[in-house]
């Protein structure tokens, strides 16, 4: 992250934006400021740079988790399709449950990598969500989610979303405890 290892003063970068209603220069330069001094930063040993220790790969990705509905009429916009939103919902639904089964425990959703909408979904379609855990971090895990359509009368199927969540094992207080 850059705005981590600037070390200028805010006046001294005549490229920061000013403030919309002060008209101070560097107005958000200050605000990333205080968002450092909160959290210690700091990377340790074997961290990477931002404190965060990255998801590993595992050699063999965990069980498939499969969750199943049918498109409703309430899940389609004015086109007839599935609401990107609602395959959103669906999609990390499958991703929590895949996470709570491998941490045997409590999980929130941190982090949406990328959700890529291939084809549209039309109502009355039954969709089938697909997960896996394909990386555990310390305390997270990286899962990743694809979700099928297939037609009710030629059970032909089709890919028509995928993406990639990252979730954190949290204990009994919301915080994060490790997985392995």
């Amino acid at each position: 992250m850059p705005f981590l290892q600037t070390r200028m003063p805010i006046a001294a970068q005549p490229d920061r934006p000013h403030c919309p209603r002060s008209g101070s220069p560097g107005w958000l330069g200050r605000r990333r400021r205080r968002v450092v001094q909160r959290k210690n930063l700091t990377p340790g040993p074997g961290m990477a740079q931002g404190g965060v220790v990255p998801p590993q790969p595992l050699s063999t990705p965990g069980p498939e988790t499969r969750l199943g509905r049918l498109v409703q009429p309430a899940d389609a916009n004015e086109h007839g399709t599935l609401f990107g939103g609602e395959a959103m919902r669906f999609m990390d639904e499958a991703a929590a449950v895949a996470a709570i089964r491998y941490a045997r425990g409590t999980v929130r959703t941190a982090h949406v990598d990328a959700i890529d909408f291939r084809t549209p979904v039309p109502i009355g379609v039954f969709l089938e969500a697909i997960a896996r855990v394909v990386a555990v971090g310390r305390t997270s895990m990286a899962v990743e989610v694809v979700l099928e359509a297939e037609d009710r009368h030629t059970a032909a199927r089709t890919v028509t979303t995928t993406g990639r969540f990252i979730l954190v094992a949290v204990d009994g207080e919301g915080r994060p405890r490790e997985v392995r």
